[in-house]
Parts: structure tokens; C-alpha cells; sequence
């Protein structure tokens, strides 16, 4: 399928509980903007879906340029105020930089890239701050995933819904 100037492979499925897709480039992983258009191809308007960031023992990587978004059948992904975090910042560097917080007892991480970060960036950040946890990264609507501000939010995984099996990664 192609996005921009570029071609993706993308598989969508729903199985075992889980609608996903995944989204694969031959030479690079998928920019932020690009699994921004996927999700609104894919996902009706107001569904959240997300990107996982699992622990290190659950990590598989099939394809090096592969990203997957995930969103559970039938249940309503409970998601933190997102709009609150994104007013909070105003960052004005030439450079990539984070901020960690927490809001409602959930930790945080807000990234700003004034290119958007790409998927190595935010991994290595993922890492910094939170070791080896799960985190969601999640995906609401266009206006705020694809923020003026170039934000990318990275959440602790909450246990308020169960994530889906490592063998569902294909």
C-alpha cells in the first residue's frame, strides 16, 4: 500500500480478542505520521488503539521495520488525559528532549522531536526512563497524536487490561 512516496506491507487482523495491524517498509521502520494515518485507516474514529512497548523478555522482532497497533475487542481501552500533559509543555530546542512525570499516579514520559522521534529514538527513551516495564503508547485521535507541540507520550502499563500474548506477534 502506498503512503507518501513510499510502499508498506500491512496486515490486519482480529483474532484471539485482538484487532491488529501491522505495518512494514523494506528499508525502514514506519515514521510516527505514517502509523498515525494507518490507525486512522484502519480504527474508526474515537477508538484507541496502541503501540507496545513490552518487557525485554517478551520482545520479538520477526522484521526489523515492522510496528504493530493493537486494540482489544470489545473493551474500551481506559486511557489517561492526554490533553493535560500535551497543554503542560511548551519545548523550544532544536534537539530532541523528554520530560517525565506522573499524572493520576500513572508515569510518563513526553517526547519532543521537531521532526517527531522515530522508533529507535523512542525505544532507547523507553528504556532510560522506565527499564524493563511494559509501556503504551497510545494512539487517540489525529489532532492529538499528530499535536502542533510534536509530542509523542509513552505511558506505564496500568494492568487495567490484559495485553496480548507474545505469540500473537507475526
Amino acid at each position: 500500500m502506498p503512503i507518501g512516496n513510499e510502499y508498506f506491507q500491512i496486515i490486519a487482523s482480529n483474532q484471539y480478542g485482538w484487532e491488529h495491524v501491522s505495518i512494514s517498509n523494506a528499508n525502514r521502520c514506519p515514521t510516527f505520521e505514517e502509523m498515525v494515518f494507518v490507525k486512522e485507516m484502519f480504527f474508526r474514529p474515537g477508538e484507541v488503539v496502541f503501540q507496545l512497548h513490552p518487557k525485554k523478555e517478551n520482545y520479538i522482532n520477526f522484521c526489523e521495520t515492522c510496528l504493530h497497533l493493537w486494540r482489544p475487542s470489545g473493551i474500551n481501552i481506559p486511557t489517561p488525559d492526554i490533553s493535560d500533559i500535551l497543554n503542560k509543555y511548551e519545548f523550544c530546542s532544536q534537539k530532541s528532549i523528554y520530560r517525565q512525570g506522573i499524572s493520576n499516579g500513572i508515569k510518563y514520559v513526553a517526547i519532543y522531536n521537531p521532526n517527531w522521534a522515530n522508533w529507535q529514538d523512542v525505544c532507547k527513551i523507553k528504556q532510560e526512563c522506565f527499564g524493563d516495564v511494559e509501556v503504551l503508547q497510545y494512539h487517540i485521535n489525529k489532532q492529538q497524536d499528530l499535536n502542533e507541540k510534536k509530542i509523542i507520550l509513552l505511558w506505564e502499563y496500568q494492568n487495567n487490561f490484559t495485553l496480548p500474548a507474545k505469540e500473537l506477534v507475526l
